[in-house]
């Protein structure tokens, strides 16, 4: 019998921290739960979807994808894209900025004037989807069917600093709709219940799961790889 095998592409919502012992992870319950399946992770913190056609020493994204070979891929990557900031990141502007020595006084004006806006976001919505569609179609050209987790809310916390941050998931995440909707190897879905109480399930920060949150996502990766994992060994056993 083929042993499957899964690479896991997630950012810091994937990943252990002070608050999050490794064995909470959705990742580590993963492995566990399923023994006979090979996972390769590739979880990196503050990861763009830029890494799916950009990771890779000599092919780009191959790092991602080809060279590995995998029979699905799991994704949990976007927040990083969507977080509207004050200033874009990588513009020249901004690199200027960063290189004053009163660079701090500069960011105190714009937050007070101007705040985080969507149009500041690190990618932009076309953009984003463009680097999910390519990887999409590489995945189709590969035989590998993509489970993208859609990108949670965030607390009061993070809204009182960010007061567009859910508005700019909301329109992030219709990208991933659209790209369901064109691939049939790929398939989105939500971790969490539309009724859950995400001030239970949540760290401090108001951003990353907490044990609670993880076990949520954990299950809700279960209930949607399941049938492909079934269908998959079925097949190969023919």
């Amino acid at each position: 019998m083929k042993r499957l095998r899964c690479l896991i592409i997630g950012s810091s919502m994937t990943m252990p921290s002070f608050d999050m012992a490794y064995e909470n992870t959705w990742t580590y319950k993963l492995i566990r739960r399923y023994p006979n399946i090979d996972f390769i992770d590739k979880n990196k913190r503050s990861s763009s979807v830029r890494r799916l056609i950009t990771e890779g020493a000599l092919e780009k994204g191959y790092d991602l994808l080809e060279y590995y070979k995998p029979d699905f891929v799991i994704t949990q990557i976007g927040i990083t894209d969507c977080s509207p900031r004050l200033l874009k990141r990588e513009s020249i502007i901004t690199k200027l900025i960063n290189q004053l020595p009163f660079s701090k006084f500069i960011y105190d004006i714009v937050r007070k004037t101007k705040g985080r806006t969507i149009s500041c976001c690190d990618i932009d919505k076309e953009t984003f989807y463009d680097c999910l569609s390519q990887y999409a179609e590489r995945a189709r050209k590969s035989d590998t069917h993509v489970f993208c987790i859609r990108i949670a809310h965030n607390g009061p916390s993070v809204i009182k600093k960010s007061p567009h941050m859910n508005e700019a998931i909301d329109l992030y995440n219709k990208e991933f709709d659209r790209l369901a909707a064109n691939f049939s190897n790929v398939s989105v879905f939500d971790p969490f219940p539309k009724d859950a109480d995400m001030r239970q399930l949540r760290i401090k920060d108001d951003i990353h799961p907490n044990v609670k949150g993880s076990d949520i996502i954990f299950q809700s990766i279960v209930n949607a790889i399941e049938p492909y994992i079934q269908e998959k060994l079925n097949t190969d056993e023919a």
